[in-house]
């Protein structure tokens, strides 16, 4: 993947390479601002230990843990395949160590499902960070063309979403899914589900490296240190030298 990871903390290594429109609805092609401060990691996909896998067998399969420096959320990945052949979600197995992958021999439609969520809190807060939306870092995808959407439960049952397509043929890219393309409001201080849901319609594979939370100003460490988040370069600076 990746070989020009700035060592520390991102202060502006991540750009978006932009979402095409999809036939469901168009998620606009924001540029970073350029005074992008640190990126706060919520998934680097290193746990758990041994890898988290889903097949059109076994799905669903939930792993608890450590969020964004939040306990107790549960990851849950689902597939499910209207054609015949393998169709896998991985995170962290020995093939796709630190990455979540989606492997399909299907050609006909595939759907992988990706929710994080608390039923019991603490809810996600993504107000405190001051995030500009989510951050789909470092994908490739060689699927063909996936249509991606975003569900958000928030403040006490508001339902938002927003809709997209990630070409095929992209590799290494970042994506900026800002706030404020969701439809439907969403409270970024009282989060307790993201849904992410791929519809792969051919064979192929995608790998994520992470999803982050990106900081439209530079420099607040300490912010991060407060609420117990890890600084996703940091952690890059020891596997991918």
């Amino acid at each position: 993947m990746k070989n020009n990871i700035t060592k520390g903390l991102i202060t502006g290594s991540v750009v978006t390479l932009g979402l095409a429109p999809a036939a469901l609805g168009q998620l606009p092609l924001n540029p970073l601002p350029q005074n992008l401060g640190p990126c706060i990691s919520w998934d680097h996909f290193n746990e758990p230990t041994g890898g988290q896998i889903a097949t059109l067998t076994l799905t669903p399969t939930t792993y608890t843990g450590i969020f964004g420096g939040i306990s107790g959320i549960d990851r849950t990945l689902a597939v499910s395949a209207s054609g015949s052949g393998n169709y896998t979600a991985q995170i962290n197995t020995i093939a796709f160590p630190d990455f979540f992958n989606i492997d399909s021999s299907v050609q006909a439609d595939g759907v992988t499902t990706l929710t994080y969520s608390s039923a019991v809190g603490p809810y996600f807060n993504f107000d405190a960070s001051g995030s500009l939306g989510i951050v789909l870092y470092d994908l490739s995808n060689d699927l063909g063309p996936i249509l991606l959407t975003v569900n958000v439960t928030s403040g006490g049952g508001l339902s938002s979403s927003v809709t997209a397509s990630i070409p095929p043929g992209t590799y290494n890219a970042d994506y900026l899914i800002p706030w404020t393309s969701f439809i439907g409001p969403v409270v970024t201080n009282d989060i307790n589900k993201l849904e992410f849901v791929f519809n792969t319609p051919l064979s192929g594979d995608m790998d994520l490296d992470a999803i982050l939370f990106c900081v439209p100003e530079p420099g607040e460490y300490a912010l991060m240190g407060a609420l117990g988040l890890l600084a996703f370069g940091a952690y890059r600076r020891f596997r991918k030298a």
